[in-house]
């Protein structure tokens, strides 16, 4: 009986240490505190991308927080242009995960891949007008790819291609659209979501059957057996083809098939509206595309571009070789009914552009000789290959964004923006920016997009989660648990959007803080979010002077300074020195390069908001008003010095005296050593 007894009470003691064993969490991180996994991800819509907040978005984005998210560690990302450069951070240890990426043998022997946990599928995609449908029709053309990208092995399979690779998929699409080359191998879902998103489905179309398909999953540094383990063990047992399907349906998009739903909404007033909505939507759909036909029959080979245009909110030209006016979309026509006139007549570009001052639509001081001088100047210019911008002012009071530049070796274009409201707004600010302290201009700021980007769309679906609720309800429907949990994750994420809001409000509302920092300890973490080019190089002098500043703010202040030296460099490579000192108090940070160079009769405007000195290269004009902004709400300076005959040097003085504790720079520098 004893024994007996002994034997039971084992039992229980075994199963009650099982228990305990498969109710702890198994993570990868064998440690009191996990450590967040840093993830390299491919700026390639809609797979990862940065979105304008600069928060990173995407399938891939959100399946590795499913799936890393499920052993309790955060994610961390960095953003790449190239596979191939995601591969290298995988190989340095620089990285942790990567991905989405295919399966190659290259690759497998840098790192382990998960899983598969989907598939490309590879397709080649033309352009309509071509009037391919089949790879052998494709024979010997020009075939763009992704530089590094595994894809790229299917263009192989067309018939005698010319392969091109382009450093990101941006500059692919554009090379597309203006006709360098006559394809692109991509993925299928994503290209397809792509066009989709600026309206160039119409135009360009995949040739059937795709190339290959190819399983795809996250690489994993040689480093991190047991996050792979984790993964792979989360893919296998946990990840559904449900959730699959979601993922696809959010960033994919999918058709909506109003018969699946109709046991829900029928009879209901919302689906009447839906009814509505979906049949004026096909028949507009139909419209769209009879008049994209017509289109096609009637323009030559340089419709894909025109069509393009026409769908941008502007004025617009297109002139053939000899400047000679060939089309002019309807926005021209209503815009610029005076300059419209001139191009009926068979005015050329010359003739327009000192028209347009002659006959009075355009406002300004040059008189006729001086118009025609100014004419010839821009058309000159336009047949060197150069690109011309301005800002003009139209008689009537608009202010117009003029850019003329080239489409091809024989064409030209002229595109006019009204950008009048955008002129009101910068003078406006101008005015009043010595009137609004810092707090308001970041509440003001945030106010705008929360109204807009927030808390309509989440308004939205919460309204909708409700009315589906009461419609369930007065049907006396049952839903499965499925079906109830996803309204339980649409209702957790409507509450966690509610917070995000409330504390971005509290962040929105609170003030600079000024602290004590070491810029050398500050440095790798802002040269990495820079995301500069390979080819520059940046040296760092030892021993910068610590600053009394906002952190955050010092951090954008040196990436806008970095960043503005590549952007505006004459060359492809380059280097950046960054060194400081201290004298009397005063914290001196210079920030060199060994670009062109600025004229010194810009030095000080280069300063000024929306001021660029050159139409090539992108951006508002902002950025050097934002840092010459900050650097003076700390009470220091920014000017530039040229070296001759080449480099600019940006220095920034920061006063570093008695602070509210009272001891000065070099005593807190002995305190941050200690």
């Amino acid at each position: 009986m004893h024994r007996h007894v002994v034997e039971f009470v084992r039992c229980i003691i075994v199963a009650l240490a099982l228990v305990i064993f498969f109710s702890v969490p198994v993570t990868f991180a064998q440690t009191d505190k996990i450590q967040p996994v840093r993830m390299a991800y491919l700026e390639y819509a809609p797979y990862s991308f940065t979105d304008t907040d600069g928060s990173p978005k995407g399938l891939a984005i959100d399946l590795a927080r499913r799936l890393v998210g499920a052993s309790g560690a955060e994610l961390e990302f960095v953003s790449v242009a190239n596979p191939t450069e995601m591969m290298e951070l995988i190989r340095s240890g620089t990285v942790d995960i990567a991905g989405l990426l295919a399966s190659t043998k290259d690759r497998l022997e840098i790192a382990p891949m998960t899983a598969p946990v989907d598939s490309f599928r590879t397709s080649l995609f033309v352009k309509k007008s071509l009037g391919a449908r089949t790879l052998e029709e494709f024979d010997g053309r020009k075939v763009g790819g992704l530089e590094g990208s595994v894809i790229l092995q299917a263009a192989s399979k067309i018939p005698n291609a010319q392969v091109f690779t382009y450093p990101t998929s941006d500059e692919r699409l554009l090379a597309l659209l203006r006709g360098e080359i006559d394809g692109t191998v991509s993925t299928l879902n994503g290209f397809s979501a792509t066009l989709r998103s600026i309206g160039a489905d119409v135009l360009i179309h995949a040739i059937e059957p795709p190339l290959e398909e190819t399983a795809v999953g996250f690489y994993v540094t040689k480093s991190q057996p047991a996050l792979l383990e984790a993964l792979n063990r989360e893919i296998t047992n946990h990840l559904t083809q449900k959730e699959m399907r979601a993922f696809h349906d959010i960033w994919f998009g999918t058709p909506t098939r109003l018969w699946e739903h109709q046991v829900v909404f029928w009879g209901s007033i919302a689906s009447a509206c839906f009814l509505v909505i979906a049949v004026f939507g096909l028949i507009a759909l139909q419209f769209q595309r009879a008049k994209a036909r017509i289109l096609r029959e009637e323009k030559d080979q340089h419709q894909l571009l025109i069509d393009a245009l026409d769908g941008v909110d502007a004025a617009i030209v297109i002139f053939n070789d000899k400047l000679e006016a060939i089309h002019w979309n309807k926005g021209f026509s209503k815009s610029l009914p005076l300059v419209s006139g001139l191009l009926e007549q068979g005015t050329g570009l010359r003739d327009m552009i000192a028209g347009s001052y002659k006959s009075g639509a355009m406002v300004s001081s040059m008189d006729e000789a001086e118009a025609i001088s100014f004419a010839d100047h821009i058309c000159e210019n336009l047949k060197d290959g150069k690109t011309m911008n301005r800002i003009v002012h139209a008689s009537d009071g608009r202010v117009l964004d003029a850019t003329d530049f080239s489409i091809g070796r024989n064409q030209f274009a002229s595109v006019r923006v009204d950008v009048t409201k955008l002129h009101q707004q910068a003078a406006t600010i101008l005015e009043q920016q010595s009137d609004l302290s810092d707090a308001n201009e970041k509440l003001a700021m945030f106010a705008t997009i929360a109204a807009h980007d927030l808390r309509a769309p989440l308004m939205q679906q919460t309204n909708l989660i409700e009315f589906i609720k009461e419609d369930l309800e007065k049907a006396s429907l049952e839903l499965s648990v499925d079906i109830q949990q996803y309204f339980g994750l649409l209702t957790d994420s409507s509450t966690r959007m509610q917070n995000l809001i409330v504390d971005l409000l509290e962040h929105a509302k609170a003030a600079e803080t000024s602290i004590w920092i070491d810029p050398n300890e500050r440095m790798p973490k802002i040269l990495v979010l820079a995301g500069l080019p390979s080819q520059f190089a940046v040296e760092i002098e030892a021993g910068l002077p610590n600053v009394f500043v906002d952190p955050t703010s010092f951090d954008t202040v040196i990436r806008n300074l970095i960043s503005n030296a590549v952007k505006h460099h004459d060359c492809d490579e380059g280097v950046i020195r960054i060194s400081g000192h201290e004298e009397s108090g005063i914290a001196i940070i210079k920030i060199e390069d060994d670009g062109a160079g600025i004229p010194e009769e810009y030095r000080t405007s280069i300063f000024e908001p929306f001021k660029r000195l050159s139409s090539k290269v992108e951006g508002s004009g902002l950025g050097l008003s934002f840092v010459y902004k900050t650097v003076t709400k700390w009470g220091g300076n920014i000017h530039v010095e040229c070296a001759n005959p080449r480099g600019s040097t940006f220095v920034l003085t920061i006063p570093n005296g008695a602070k509210k504790d009272g001891s000065s720079s070099s005593e807190r520098r002995t305190s941050l050593a200690a």
